[in-house]
């Protein structure tokens, strides 16, 4: 589990940095936003309180998985992946990868990479991330609780950020959203 935390660390340290461009990094949400980046912010923090939690849940032996330290390992493997898919969702789109739901005035549709296929491979990064932590936990309390409330959060943004790229480019985001997938190729 220490070895999680430690993947978290890089992972929150890498979406405050690992932005390309002023308009990337701004924080100031719009209306187009409707919330979803602090309800993002609220979902991490209470993500990390139920990780903590584990060792609680660990030591009243309530919600484990698995009498067996491998999990970890796969739980640990599952969180770099969705790192790596993260940095690499942010590196294709570099200055479109913005913090807050934004069109920018030189924005266009990328469809290369991870997009030609999916929509939202950053998001898919972050839930992986998510839930490779909840099942380093090796407690199923803390696997469902966070794969739940990251899931949600990530729906609700998705569909926020679609209605958004489909007021702005019309038929050619639609025509995308035809073409794809939101988060796994071939089947959602």
């Amino acid at each position: 589990m220490k070895s999680a935390f430690v993947i978290i660390d890089i992972y929150l340290i890498m979406g405050v940095f690992f932005r390309f461009g002023r308009e990337a990094k701004k924080i100031k949400t719009t209306e187009k936003d409707k919330k979803s980046t602090p309800f993002i912010g609220i979902v991490y923090v209470f993500n990390i309180v139920i990780l903590l939690a584990t060792f609680l849940f660990e030591r009243f032996h309530a919600g484990i998985l698995f009498n067996n330290s491998q999990i970890a390992f796969w739980g640990n493997l599952i969180m770099v992946l969705g790192l790596f898919i993260r940095i690499y969702s942010v590196w294709t789109l570099k200055e479109f990868y913005t913090r807050t739901l934004i069109i920018q005035p030189n924005q266009r549709i990328i469809e290369s990479g991870l997009y030609k296929s999916i929509r939202h491979p950053g998001y898919l990064g972050s839930i992986m991330v998510w839930l490779g932590a909840g099942i380093s936990s090796n407690n199923y309390i803390v696997l469902i609780l966070v794969t739940i409330s990251t899931v949600l959060v990530y729906h609700y943004r998705m569909k926020n950020e679609e209605k958004m790229l489909i007021e702005a480019f019309g038929n050619d985001y639609a025509d995308y959203i035809k073409r794809t997938k939101r988060l796994i190729p071939l089947v959602y």
